[in-house]
């Protein structure tokens, strides 16, 4: 070999010529091909080749072969040598690798994943795993002693060549797709080969799916999950089960055997059709039925399939979320929203015969269909339970669901359609359900054929509540707006059972969602089981609720009467429960005020010396004022350092904690009303004290003594929610109490006075809504107006306008006249609540003077 300017050849081709020992090949540092094929070598060194992309070794000697530092090689054919190992880690790069006919016993191509063309037949392989290799096209290893073999680095349909027969121990290959590859592959694998997605997986009875995990390299276990939920399906067997790790799936998959598929959570395991066909399918199967729970599904679109059973489809897409056909699963826990088709059932809808569906624990909404916006179940029996049924439409008829339909414990609302807003249905039964809030312009329910039932079920607040019925009907236990004048002219009349009613629910916030019932809703104990009709939630009626707040009459001063209706948990057998009326007042900061209490260690009880306090029997106790605040810790020291706790409840704005001084005998304690929000300026103190805090300390001999005093002054002034007083709550519908207002009012805008009141349970503290009022009584009437008299023979008949002073008490008129012949100068008064009077009995030719005044 010529030595001159060696380092700048990049291509050698010293094929067929007989050459042993190829040393010097280290100094062509740029050589990019070299062909040494069909020669006696028994060495190759190509470590200083590192530019090396062709290299063809083949028919040589050779025993051993690194090609560890030519990372640039895309061709690599060391066939018909002797090699024992072949390591091809580091080049990556690789797409043509023909090593066939050596001793290999091993060979690993997983870091070659643009392998295209591997021909390694002729060995004495026992595995050969090409998951890893999705480019690869033509493969060729037969004639090994394979007991493995991995092929799923790409679908079956897509490999150009593939002969791996004369592998007599292989007898499972893995694929992708089984199916494909048993009915095109039997002549390139010998006679018992069988394939499988998972060899030897026969045993394995639960597949993992993730977002994160592959197809390819995945095996279906939970530390290594499939990618797709499809393949899982499809390679899982009758009884296993498939669980969904969360992520979005954009997917439209087919179940067709008798399998559990779980997403792990509803919400968040996401099942999107991309707009291109149903999302989930269920179709015949002889092994069961399926078990489908913990998704949501989206985006779907429909199947166009005609169905001979129902015309009403043919040329229509329907089942945008689930279509079953000719059987029967198990769906649960799933959300079915924003799926649209042309035809029947937005969100679920089956074929007509052998089949059904049944749906618990599950919300369907924003679903659109030409008719059963939600569902629709034609024939068979289909069952809904459990569900929240709601804002789906219809562009024709039944905008939440249509068909047969057993429907229990659901709520069917705010749906939308022409005709049949909420269902249109047959031989349909409806048991503890809820109708409300659904629109159309012309009816809420259509039911046509077979037999309907319905039984503790509420239909109100619908656009339009009228139930169109052309068929036999009974209805028992139901609350029904409009009662069996809600049912239209034309149609069939209900058999009108027991327990029916025309009542307001009393829902606690329909404008707002919220179709929850008040604790006095009159569907509460109505039901045939005593239950709630309607199966409805009571979450609201439990506060108290201001009524009035009215003027005290005759001239009281600074009084108003405050009314209000009874808490929810307010019943006449339960005692120990109390009202407290609060009014919200700004205290006078020159206003300071104190009051005593002695401590009884013995009893642990406490004594309190204060006009205006309420308290009971163990502590001095003004009921919480309604703030969202933390306890506040009231430290009291004594004079050897030792302490006890009570507890002060009021809102922490500075975080500071209320020392008790010793500076004297007595201990004191100072606070503003800035930290204790309902502390007065009236010779009252907002603050609870909890007796069982306050104990003797028997270590020291030290604490609050018995029988010492403590003095607590309010020192400053702030706006708060005074405590006027509490009443006992033993109830009584309605109560009335008698409160002091800010101040007597001497106009409509003064002295007016804002009120809550807080109910104190056994189950909790419930707050009323708050309402404003003034006492009236010294607000002056307005001066009479519209006053006209007309002169009778011998009388004058005097009328005028009614006074609108709230407090209005009479009217004084009076009468005067000046002197005249024969009759002397008179004031006469009268008082008076009409507004017309009559002064008789006058002389003729005498003139009169009338003023009028009002009084309260």
């Amino acid at each position: 070999v010529m030595t001159v300017n060696i380092n700048a050849v990049t291509e050698l081709d010293v094929s067929s010529k007989e050459i042993s020992d190829l040393t010097g090949i280290e100094d062509f540092t740029a050589l990019e091909s070299l062909n040494c094929e069909n020669n006696q070598l028994t060495a190759l060194d190509v470590s200083n080749n590192p530019a090396l992309s062709y290299l063809n070794c083949y028919i040589n000697q050779l025993t051993a072969l690194d090609v560890s530092a030519n990372t640039a090689l895309t061709t690599l054919s060391p066939g018909h040598n002797q090699l024992t190992t072949l390591d091809v880690s580091n080049n990556t790069a690789l797409t043509a690798l023909q090593c066939n006919n050596n001793l290999l016993t091993s060979l690993d191509v997983s870091a070659n994943t643009e392998l295209t063309f591997l021909y390694c037949y002729s060995n004495q392989l026992t595995s050969l795993d090409l998951r890893n290799n999705p480019e690869l096209l033509d493969m060729k290893c037969q004639y090994n002693d394979l007991s493995s073999l991995n092929l799923k680095g790409r679908h079956p349909s897509e490999y150009e060549t593939i002969e791996a027969f004369e592998n007599w121990s292989l007898e499972c290959v893995d694929v992708l797709d089984p199916e494909w590859a048993f009915y095109n592959w039997e002549e390139y694998f010998d006679r018992d080969v069988q394939f499988e997605f998972i060899c030897g997986s026969e045993g394995r009875s639960q597949w993992h799916v993730s977002v994160n995990g592959s197809n390819n390299t995945g095996d279906g276990s939970q530390e290594n999950p499939l990618e797709t939920i499809q393949l899982a399906i499809d390679v899982s067997s009758s009884g296993d089960s498939v669980f969904v790790s969360s992520g979005s799936y954009f997917e439209n998959i087919s179940i067709h055997k008798g399998i559990t598929v779980i997403g792990e959570d509803r919400e968040t395991t996401i099942i999107d059709g991309d707009g291109s066909g149903t999302v989930v399918i269920f179709d015949s199967g002889s092994s069961g039925p399926a078990y489908f729970s913990g998704f949501t599904l989206t985006n779907g679109s429909g199947l166009m399939d005609d169905d001979p059973g129902n015309n009403w489809d043919n040329d229509l897409s329907k089942g945008g979320g689930i279509y079953v056909d000719e059987c029967s699963p198990i769906l649960e826990d799933l959300i079915i929203e924003n799926n649209t088709v042309s035809g029947g059932g937005g969100g679920i809808s089956k074929s007509s015969e052998n089949s059904s569906i049944y749906i618990a624990s599950s919300i369907i909404r924003n679903n659109t269909a030409n008719y059963a916006g939600a569902v629709h179940g034609l024939n068979g029996y289909n069952e809904i339970i459990d569900c929240q049924v709601y804002d789906n439409h219809a562009t024709d008829i039944g905008g939440g669901f249509g068909g047969v339909m057993t429907v229990s414990n659901s709520f069917i609302y705010n749906n939308s359609a022409v005709d049949g807003a909420a269902a249109m249905s047959a031989d349909a039964s409806m048991f503890n359900c809820t109708v409300a809030g659904n629109v159309g312009p012309n009816y809420c329910i259509e039911i046509g054929g077979g037999n309907t039932e319905i039984s503790n079920t509420l239909i109100w607040g619908n656009s339009s509540p009228g139930i169109q019925c052309w068929s036999a009907i009974s209805i028992t236990y139901s609350d029904i707006e409009g009662g069996q004048e809600a049912f239209l002219g034309g149609g069939t009349d209900p058999s009108w059972g027991e327990g029916n009613m025309n009542e307001d629910p009393l829902f606690c916030d329909p404008e707002g969602g919220d179709y929850s019932v008040s604790a006095f809703s009159p569907l509460i104990g109505a039901a045939s089981d005593g239950g709630t009709i309607g199966d409805l939630e009571v979450d609201c009626g439990f506060e108290p609720v201001i009524t009035e707040v009215t003027d005290v009459p005759n001239d009281q001063g600074g009084w108003v009467y405050l009314g209000f209706s009874r808490c929810g948990f307010d019943q006449e057998d339960i005692t120990n429960q109390l009202y407290t009326i609060y009014r919200y007042d700004t205290v006078d900061d020159s206003s300071a005020s104190e009051f005593n209490f002695t401590w009884d260690g013995v009893n642990n009880a406490m004594n309190v010396e204060s006009s205006g306090l309420h308290f009971g029997p163990d502590n001095a106790y003004i009921p919480g004022a309604g703030y969202d605040g933390s306890f506040l810790i009231m430290s009291a020291f004594d004079n050897s350092g030792s302490s006890v706790q009570s507890t002060v409840i009021g809102s922490i704005n500075t975080g500071d904690v209320i020392q008790i001084s010793n500076m004297s005998s007595s201990k004191t304690v100072t606070f503003s009303t800035s930290n204790v929000p309902i502390g007065l300026g009236d010779d009252r103190i907002m603050i609870q004290i909890d007796p069982s805090s306050i104990s003797y300390v028997a270590s020291l001999d030290e604490g609050f003594l018995d029988d010492e005093s403590v003095v607590m002054t309010n020192t400053s002034a702030s706006s708060a929610w005074v405590g006027l007083l509490s009443i006992g709550a033993i109830g009584e519908e309605h109560y009335y109490v008698e409160v002091h207002t800010n101040g007597d009012s001497t106009a409509e805008d003064s002295g007016m006075g804002t009120y809550k009141v807080v109910a104190s349970m056994n189950e909790g503290i419930y707050y009323s809504d708050e309402m404003s009022g003034y006492s009236v009584d010294n607000i002056a009437p307005g001066v009479p107006t519209g006053m006209q008299a007309m002169a009778m023979e011998n009388s004058i008949i005097l009328n005028w306008d009614m006074s609108e002073a709230e407090d209005f008490e009479m009217f004084v008129l009076e009468r005067s006249n000046e002197a005249t012949a024969g009759v002397e100068e008179a004031t006469i008064s009268y008082e008076l609540t009409d507004i017309t009077f009559e002064d008789v009995d006058l002389v003729r030719n005498v003139e009169y003077s009338y003023r009028l005044a009002a009084y309260d």
